[in-house]
């Protein structure tokens, strides 16, 4: 069994963890350059295949498809990673992530291209629970959540390059941007150096051993980043059709608002561990929905493209939060012998999130007045942001109590 170490001091002599976290940040920049690469292409993709039944359904279907995928295999790959090691299910999910995600730009057949699309899936979650678990496996306290706060900025900066560097690409061809995948073969080098994770000693393990997984906490922690996800793709899905609306609708215009979302995504996530050491991971969530709150609210106000971009700004700001948050808390609290399963169904709730935000979605929008879904969903947000603030509140007088308690204990 492949089990990571608790404790910097616990490594085997020799380890270089400085090359190793470079590594895995390596894997990290790519791993979210997934279905969102090829949305410049959607139009000419529809106008390729028009003559077929249902043509514009399968389009959209490719965009879509990956994330529900990923959500069904990465638990199992996160297990098999627990079982077996993670180097070699990385590798694997590398060269699967590139043959499915290149598949576009040979295949002609549009249902050979969702199959390939399903294995871009199958590739993405794989390589990213086996780098948020490399990085769990090689480092621990202040300078884990450094690592997986940079893990969030990178995942950032790759999305802000690759997706925009897609929409270039589309103009030559709808295929080109799934070209961009390939990527993950120039990594495959860097990906042979890993070693796998030092074991931990008989008695760290021992120890480990006797402990068990808060299942209720690691739930909630689930049900958060489910949320988080939801409402991020909310600008995605829905924003587009909102610019529709209001006249202000052009790739530039929506080109320019995801740059800046990742953009502020990366200052925040840069700088995650530093909130860390401020905030807990419950107020940290919390700042999330407060930040998209106010940000939907403000895009929903319809005050001008000064409202627009700073209503994104926020949301940004937050979204830079979810993933090293998650990823962080969660490897605080699980034993190290599970770390993979307990990651793989991180991401598989992450991308589920993504994959039913515009179902959930939609039969919301059917009853709202037109252009009110982003103040409406916006208020009910910021709500659910206090909400984390009480539960906080409530975790810290727990905690007063029980010191309180046993500090009487002890004098009795």
């Amino acid at each position: 069994m492949n089990k990571g170490l608790k404790q910097d001091s616990d490594r085997a002599d020799g380890f270089d963890s400085q090359k190793h976290g470079a590594v895995v940040l390596l894997f990290a920049s790519s791993l979210y350059v997934t279905s969102a690469v090829i949305t410049s292409s959607l139009p000419l993709m529809a106008e390729e295949f028009r003559s077929l039944p249902s043509a514009e359904i399968l389009v959209k279907l490719a965009l879509t498809l990956p994330t529900l995928f990923i959500a069904l295999i990465s638990p199992l790959t996160g297990k098999l990673s627990d079982l077996w090691g993670r180097k070699k299910i990385l590798f694997w999910g590398l060269i699967i992530y590139g043959i499915g995600g290149s598949s576009g730009f040979y295949l002609q057949d549009i249902r050979l291209i969702l199959l390939g699309r399903g294995l871009l899936g199958l590739g993405l979650g794989t390589t990213f629970t086996m780098a948020s678990a490399l990085i769990g496996d090689f480092y621990s306290g202040d300078r884990r959540r450094r690592l997986l706060g940079l893990q969030g900025a990178f995942v950032s900066l790759g999305g802000m390059i690759f997706v925009g560097g897609a929409g270039f690409l589309a103009e030559i061809s709808w295929r080109t941007p799934f070209l961009v995948y390939l990527l993950s073969f120039l990594i495959l080098p860097a990906a042979a150096i890993l070693k796998e994770p030092p074991r931990l000693k008989p008695a760290v393990l021992e120890e480990s051993k006797r402990k068990r997984n808060p299942v209720g906490l690691i739930l909630l922690i689930y049900l958060s980043v489910f949320l988080c996800m939801i409402f991020l793709l909310m600008i995605h899905t829905q924003l587009p059709f909102v610019l529709k609306q209001q006249n202000r609708s052009s790739t530039s215009l929506m080109g320019g608002i995801l740059i800046l979302l990742n953009l502020a995504s990366f200052f925040t996530a840069s700088f995650y561990h530093k909130i860390r050491r401020q905030l807990s991971p419950v107020m940290i969530y919390g700042l999330y929905f407060v930040l998209m709150g106010a940000g939907f609210i403000l895009i929903g106000l319809k005050p001008g493209l000064l409202g627009l971009f700073g209503g994104i700004l926020l949301c940004g700001l937050g979204t830079g939060l979810v993933v090293p948050n998650t990823s962080v808390w969660l490897q605080d609290i699980s034993i190290p012998e599970s770390r993979g399963q307990i990651l793989g169904y991180m991401t598989a709730s992450a991308f589920l999130g993504q994959f039913l935000s515009p179902l959930l979605l939609q039969p919301i929008l059917t009853r709202l007045p037109e252009g009110t879904l982003f103040f409406r969903v916006g208020i009910s947000v910021l709500i659910l942001g206090f909400g984390y603030g009480i539960l906080n509140l409530l975790s810290k007088l727990k905690s007063a109590v029980k010191k309180t308690t046993a500090v009487k204990n002890l004098h009795i």
